[in-house]
């Protein structure tokens, strides 16, 4: 169950984006977070037809979780499953 929705706009003509979430995952936990990305290219949205976006995040053990997200416009969107909660910490997105 979704619980918390983390919403970001990037601007593909600013190059890439990190973030770190400080708040620690639960261990054990599933599908209770969802990244939402709206993007841009400067003020307009991007075209992003037939395309696929992929989320991945460096786990506290130094280990990449990956998974394949949705595009609907110039919105990608993709939900944590057990492998990005595999072990308790941060994680770098």
């Amino acid at each position: 169950m979704i619980t918390r929705t983390s919403a970001y706009t990037v601007d593909l003509n600013n190059g890439t984006v990190e973030t770190r979430w400080d708040n620690p995952l639960t261990y054990g936990d599933k599908s209770a977070d969802r990244i939402q990305v709206t993007l841009t290219r400067g003020s307009v949205p991007a075209t992003l037809s037939s395309l696929s976006a992929i989320l991945y995040g460096v786990r506290s053990d130094g280990l990449t979780a990956i998974k394949a997200g949705t595009v609907s416009g110039n919105v990608v969107t993709a939900e944590l499953d057990y492998t990005f909660y595999a072990i308790p910490g941060r994680l770098e997105l």
